[in-house]
Order: C-alpha cells, then sequence, then structure tokens
C-alpha cells in the first residue's frame, strides 16, 4: 500500500515533467515558425523600399540628363529578381496563418 502510493506520485511527478518539456518544446518550435515567417514578411518589405530608392534614384538621373539635353544609357536598376518581377512564395511550412 505505502509502496504503491509511492509509486504512483513518481509516475505523476514524471508526467507532468514529461508535460512541461513537450509544452516548451512545441512552444519554442511554434516562436521559431513565427519568427521564421515575420522575418520574412520583413525581408521581403525591406527588399521592396531598397528597389523603390534605386528606380527613384535612376528615374531621378535620367531626368536630369535629359533636361541637360544628354543622352543617358545607364541600364535599369536590376531588382534582384530572378523570376522576372514575380514574387515567390514562402515554402508552404513558413506561409503565414492568415
Amino acid at each position: 500500500m505505502v509502496l504503491a502510493g509511492i509509486y504512483e506520485r513518481r509516475n505523476r511527478r514524471r508526467a507532468h515533467a514529461e508535460g512541461r518539456a513537450k509544452g516548451r518544446e512545441e512552444g519554442r518550435a511554434e516562436g521559431r515558425e513565427e519568427a521564421r515567417a515575420e522575418g520574412y514578411v520583413e525581408g521581403r518589405a525591406e527588399g521592396r523600399v531598397e528597389a523603390n530608392r534605386a528606380w527613384r534614384d535612376w528615374l531621378r538621373r535620367k531626368e536630369a540628363a535629359t533636361e541637360r539635353g544628354e543622352t543617358f544609357n545607364e541600364p535599369m536598376p536590376d531588382d534582384g529578381d530572378e523570376n522576372g518581377g514575380q514574387a515567390q512564395p514562402m515554402p508552404p511550412k513558413e506561409r503565414l496563418k492568415s
């Protein structure tokens, strides 16, 4: 009787400790996934800002050259897009949950 009580208490403590550890790991995995998705969105936004700035600067230089009557043969800025301007979707496990 006494041994059974000790055994049950030990099993409950183990189960409780295992549950906490599992919960922590699930929370960490969820946090990593959310951070990855957030980083993806922020990175895309920063890239857009940089690309827009490059285009505005290029257009400003082109208009200045045109006003001065000079020929402007500087190539257009590269968006860095290898997909012809099409946005690349996120890999499935990293998509934001709506």
